[in-house]
């Protein structure tokens, strides 16, 4: 009889320990609190002023700084996430032209956006002294800044050459071969 019982009870420990191993490898698709590891899988992130506290709950890489793939992953943002959005104004100063471009990160200007390239784009088309890809503007912690992107005519901020990363004051005027716009932005 107590065999019997032994048996029971080193079956239901075995069986147990087969389950528990396919639950976790193959998984009801959510692959459990945080995901399977696999490409593409969907979770929810909740970032707290930039941190991942989801793996600060799970106590992974404890307070990490989350930046990448919020959009894949259905990311909730609590208390001021660290991806703000810029919001820029440009008014062509030759035509009277506005234009408004909401960016995350980067967003670049130029004659014909690269289609790779998935940033937002401010297109000029009617100026062929602008170059397909001519300048980027980047916001980083709370500061705009303007790059050449290697054009063949310059980028000029309030008629100073654009050389390396330069911060563009609020109100400047940027000018790409004979085009000229003021840019006016605001951080939210």
């Amino acid at each position: 009889m107590i065999w019997i019982v032994v048996i029971v009870i080193a079956g239901t420990i075995f069986l147990t320990g087969i389950i528990i191993t396919l639950t976790s490898s193959f998984g009801s698709g959510r692959g459990g609190a945080y995901g399977n590891g696999k490409q593409g899988t969907k979770r929810r992130i909740a970032v707290d002023k930039g941190v991942d506290t989801k793996k600060l709950t799970y106590g992974q890489d404890k307070g990490a700084i989350f930046e990448a793939g919020q959009e894949i992953y259905g990311t909730v943002y609590r208390g001021g996430g660290m991806h703000h959005m810029w919001k820029a104004d440009f008014q062509f100063l030759e035509t009277g032209r506005r234009e408004t471009i909401s960016f995350r990160e980067k967003m670049e200007i130029g004659r014909q956006p690269d289609v790779r390239n998935h940033c937002p784009f401010l297109k000029i088309a009617e100026d062929k002294m602008v170059s397909s890809e001519h300048c980027a503007l980047i916001g980083r912690q709370g500061i705009l800044v303007i790059r050449d992107l290697n054009s063949t005519n310059h980028t000029y901020l309030n008629e100073r050459r654009v050389n390396g990363s330069v911060q563009v004051p609020n109100g400047s005027i940027i000018r790409l071969g004979r085009t000229r716009m003021r840019v006016t932005y605001s951080y939210r």
